[in-house]
């Protein structure tokens, strides 16, 4: 691309980083896992920018969209929304939900990721036009090592943790996730969020 000092090198080394971290976090959420399971997870609430925070992990995750062809877009307010959250909590479930949609979704398809706050609470979706879940599956989707079975599913690896971990950190912040979907059509993640502790 270029002599070293490229910009697009420095934007790359950033994105590397952002990813060797996100995979340590990947190794903690198994462990996380068993906390959840003993009752013994503690959520470090702060003040988090969501809006950045959507932006960072849609960035995180444009490189994997771009390799499958996929429109990678947001629905965000103009003014930035803040909330009392654990960071790394809702950064896993953002990228959790962003992973399951890009793997998912077929070669030109479409994921938006869209925040708004309604009624004192934290309103993050992120919906795709991929292949979507059998109806009968819905209700275990969100069981740890639950994942659909089928021809397309067993061609991209995964411990079957991301929806039951994203499910329980949700849950943990006093919130609710629903999962809509159509076989063939997409599905959408919504989660409810009280904006305070």
């Amino acid at each position: 691309l270029g002599p070293i000092g490229t910009e697009k090198y420095l934007d790359y080394i950033k994105g590397i980083r952002e990813s060797g971290e996100h995979l340590l976090d990947l190794i903690s959420d198994i462990l996380d896992m068993s906390k959840m399971e003993a009752g013994k997870y503690e959520l470090v609430r702060e003040d988090v920018n969501v809006n950045k925070l959507i932006k960072l992990c849609v960035h995180m995750m444009e490189g994997r969209a771009l390799d499958g062809s996929l429109k990678l877009t947001t629905q965000l307010p103009k003014d930035d929304v803040s909330a009392q959250l654990d960071r790394r909590a809702i950064m896993q479930v953002l990228l959790n939900l962003l992973s399951n949609a890009v793997k998912f979704t077929k070669q030109n398809g479409h994921i938006e990721v869209s925040c708004r706050q309604e009624g004192g609470q934290l309103i993050l979706a992120v919906s795709d036009d991929g292949i979507g879940i059998p109806v009968m599956k819905l209700n275990t989707i969100t069981n740890p090592f639950e994942q659909v079975s089928n021809q397309y599913t067993r061609d991209h690896d995964g411990s079957g943790l991301g929806l039951a971990i994203t499910k329980e950190l949700v849950e943990l912040h006093g919130g609710k996730m629903a999962i809509e979907s159509v076989v063939d059509s997409g599905t959408t993640v919504t989660l409810s969020i009280p904006c305070s502790s």
